[in-house]
């Protein structure tokens, strides 16, 4: 019994170390001429090494069909991407023929599928999905990416994160073989006004999210400032996609006079700086200037010259 109890753990433990490959980015359709730029990105998000021996690359347009199968000690490092591609990808670990399906009138797809054939990891892109190609979860797929323009890949929005969902990719328009994915952001100050309530002032900024995909708190700061002076740095909560938040912040005192006031968020991977910064100005009190002198007819007016 024990004897078999540990032939039970080895195989549990190969397959969860199986399961730990995923496809990270796919280029299927390269500017210009495809032949000798198809390229995928593996990654290992495993805290082992794994050898890809026996491994297979898959494609699908009417069904999937092997294109190219690992042979020899060939190690994915831990944490680490690994890229197959055409005769042109110069940053490629292994040069083979691709020729990945382009969409365009149907899903087609690619995965990658263990030695045994208990593990693969899919994308299926474009629509509708009239061969019944499957997916991880199901035999006939239903999380379906959309077809990505020309000189586009498709990459987790996060590294090596894999839920089996259409949600873990996006259109990636900056393809980044053997890097991580950067995933664009564009996050817009649509309103920024202060208030008075009694005798407190309230700063008020509305943040919407413009970006292809939600947003996560984890690289967003929206700072407050007065007279170019920092008042109060905010994290910025998650915001899914075309949705909005507002951040308030209590000013503790106000000295009379005109103040500037600043809204600016300071996001990474934000691909549109302009929409990140709001202005406004404000008056507390008496304004400190007054008129004291006008001229409105200067003598010998050149206005009077001018007619004759």
């Amino acid at each position: 019994m024990k004897f078999y109890t540990a032939l039970f753990v080895i195989f549990l433990c190969r397959y969860f170390l199986a399961a730990q490959i995923v496809i990270n980015e796919l280029l299927y359709n390269p500017s210009g001429s495809d032949s000798g730029y198809e390229w995928i990105e593996l990654y290992n998000p495993s805290d082992e090494n794994i050898n890809l021996d026996g491994w297979q690359i898959q494609k699908a347009g009417s069904e999937f069909e092997t294109c190219f199968t690992f042979e020899g000690n060939i190690i994915i490092h831990s944490h680490s991407f690994y890229l197959v591609g055409e005769q042109f990808v110069q940053t490629a670990d292994i040069i083979t023929s691709l020729a990945f399906q382009n969409g365009g009138s149907a899903t087609d797809g690619v995965r990658i599928i263990s030695p045994d054939k208990n593990y693969t990891d899919t994308i299926l892109y474009d629509s509708p999905n009239s061969n019944n190609l499957p997916d991880d979860t199901s035999p006939v797929g239903t999380e379906l990416f959309e077809n990505v323009p020309q000189g586009h890949s498709i990459a987790r929005i996060r590294d090596g994160i894999d839920n089996n969902l259409a949600s873990d990719w996006f259109d990636c328009s900056n393809p980044s073989p053997k890097e991580s994915n950067i995933v664009p952001v564009d996050l817009a100050i649509s309103d920024f006004h202060y208030e008075k309530q009694n005798d407190s002032f309230f700063l008020f900024a509305t943040i919407k999210n413009l970006s292809t995909i939600d947003v996560d708190n984890f690289d967003a700061v929206l700072y407050f400032f007065m007279d170019e002076k920092v008042i109060s740095q905010n994290t910025i909560p998650y915001i899914n996609i075309g949705d909005s938040t507002y951040i308030f912040y209590q000013i503790q005192s106000v000295e009379n006079g005109y103040h500037t006031l600043r809204a600016e968020i300071n996001c990474l991977n934000d691909n549109n700086l302009e929409n990140n910064t709001r202005n406004y100005g404000i008056l507390i009190g008496t304004s400190p200037i007054i008129l004291n002198e006008l001229m409105i007819k200067p003598k010998n007016d050149i206005s009077q010259r001018c007619h004759k």
